[in-house]
Parts: structure tokens; sequence; C-alpha cells
């Protein structure tokens, strides 16, 4: 858990109507928590061939990231990573004659898994090996988990780096956009 401090908060809190100040805050958190989710998102997938369809969460998909909304009793906004491990398919897999290959980091070679297949299977496309020298029982093969990408130190950096520099400025115009609402 990162904790931040705004300098000056208690002069401003004091300053302010309290409607304006809790409005003007919860605004700034969610709006620098969706910039902070999406420098991570783009720092990973400049690194790994991931798509963003993988790594943020849409509807019905099983890993991601997750947005929470700060509101006005709990003041916190809260980016989550859900989900087990990404399975190879999503890190550009290719069938060929000795098995599969894939590429996992962009700057990084394709790895090749011999033995390892390609199938169609009811909830969509994945990589396979099977775990004997039988048909089955197969496996399916997975890589590294969303949580993982998160807590990395190079994604941490990112998230603190977008927060020093977005939340002040977040702050300063949500309380400009608030003030000019209030009736003189």
């Amino acid at each position: 858990m990162l904790n931040i401090e705004i300098v000056g908060i208690e002069r401003i809190q004091r300053e302010l109507d309290p409607k304006i100040f809790k409005k003007a805050f919860v605004a700034a958190l969610n709006t620098t928590a969706k910039q902070c989710m999406a420098a991570v998102d783009k720092q990973i997938r400049a690194e790994f061939t991931l798509k963003q369809k993988d790594v943020l969460v849409k509807k019905g998909s099983a890993y991601g990231f997750k947005f929470k909304k700060a509101n006005y009793s709990t003041l916190t906004a809260t980016i989550e990573a859900r989900g087990s491990k990404f399975p190879l398919i999503s890190f550009s897999a290719k069938q060929t004659k000795k098995g599969v290959t894939v590429q996992v980091k962009k700057s990084g070679a394709r790895k090749l898994i011999p033995g390892a297949f390609i199938a169609n299977m009811a909830y969509g496309k994945g990589v396979f090996k099977r775990k004997t020298t039988k048909r089955l029982p197969t496996k399916e093969l997975k890589m590294i988990s969303i949580a993982k990408l998160l807590t990395r130190q190079k994604s941490l950096d990112v998230i603190t780096k977008t927060l020093d520099s977005n939340l002040q400025k977040n702050y300063n115009s949500a309380i400009l956009f608030y003030m000019s609402k209030v009736k003189k």
C-alpha cells in the first residue's frame, strides 16, 4: 500500500467548505488512480507482448486490473489486480512442427516449448502439453500473473512517479472546478 501526503491539505481544509473539499479530493483521487492504472498498463505492455484487453478487466474477463472509485465515506481509490496466471496463448503463441513458440517480452527472442500444441477449447484457444505419452491428460501452460506484474519494482516506480506528478495537479484543478460552481 502506498501512502501519499498532499502538502498544505490542512490549511485548505480549514479555509474551504467541507463539501467542496471532499468533492475535489474524491475527484482528484479517482482521476489520479485512473492515470496510474493507464501508466502501469502502458509500461507493462511496452515490456511484455500482452494486449490491452488482457491487462485491463473487461466484463467477463477472468484477470486484469480493476479500478474501484473513491467515495465520500472511504476517500480511497483502489487499483486491484485480479486473476490467475496469464495463459501462454496471450504471449504471441505460434504453432510449429517442433511445438509452440512464444515471445513473452518484446525485447526477447521467441522461446520454443517442445511437444506443446495449440488447441481450441470451449472457452477459447490455449497452449497445452501432454502430461504423459498418452493422448490424455493434458495441461494448459500459463505464465506470470497480473498481481506479480503489478508488484514488480518497475510498476511500483511508475505508480509512485504518476502519483507524485499528478495528484497535486488534479486536486488543484478539481478545487478550481468546484469553486467555480459555487454561487457568490
